[in-house]
């Protein structure tokens, strides 16, 4: 069908984030405005995206397995389509699972996260690179596994890494600081360097951007520092 365009919004899910950088968004069709979900009394307004969502509503009413939620029950689940509006400028987001944690900046303010990431916002660019810095280390992963659950060729990462002494980001503080710098730079210098290649599986890709994340010095000096500050 025909959609108006201001209704098709790149999402990210846990395949399309790698450490310090994000690969291509996939695209859905979503009845959001820049504010909060369209109620349905204002539908009406835009024919393209009112016949879509009928027609869809029909598909989620023949095949859901319950009565128990409609579409935008389920579109909404416990809000967290809802809670993501307005989209901030900056937000920071982690997989949910995977054997290793990778977290990275998203800065598109129409793009949607699923449920395969969690995001945050942060006060400022230097806590977001302190963030990613922490997250994206090595040992990070390594400390918090202990905590996660393991399912399937993966671990369920969840809050748990939040298990783990992370101080909140002082920029008076010489380490903190610090690895807010080596997490801008690693993002800047390797992360943003590396061609994301849509046909290799998301998970060797990861594999690729940590270790030549580790080949650096500034890699190896940043495990070290959250090393000495979570171990």
């Amino acid at each position: 069908g025909v959609v108006e365009s201001q209704f098709i919004r790149p999402f990210f899910t846990g395949d399309n984030v790698y450490p310090f950088t994000i690969g291509k968004p996939m695209l859905a069709v979503l009845p959001c405005d820049d504010e909060s979900l369209i109620s349905p009394d204002r539908l009406d307004l835009y024919p393209g995206l009112q016949q879509w969502w009928s027609k869809t509503n029909e598909l989620w009413d023949e095949n859901r397995a319950s009565e128990r939620m409609t579409l935008r029950d389920r579109l909404d689940y416990q809000a967290t389509l809802s809670k993501q509006f307005p989209i901030p400028a900056l937000r920071v987001v982690y997989n949910r699972s995977g054997m290793h944690i990778c977290c990275a900046k998203l800065r598109n303010r129409r793009a949607i996260v699923t449920s395969g990431l969690y995001w945050a916002t942060t006060t400022s660019e230097a806590e977001a690179d302190y963030v990613c810095g922490i997250l994206n280390a090595p040992i990070t992963t390594e400390l918090a596994r202990p905590f996660m659950s393991y399912g399937k060729d993966e671990r369920d990462i969840h809050k748990h890494v939040w298990e783990l002494p992370i101080p909140q980001f002082d920029p008076r503080v010489a380490v903190h600081k610090r690895i807010a710098v080596l997490g801008s730079t690693l993002e800047k210098t390797v992360a943003a360097t590396f061609t994301i290649d849509e046909s290799v599986h998301f998970a060797a890709t990861r594999r690729h951007i940590r270790d030549l994340l580790l080949e650096t010095a500034e890699g190896q000096e940043l495990n070290d520092l959250v090393f000495d500050m979570l171990g």
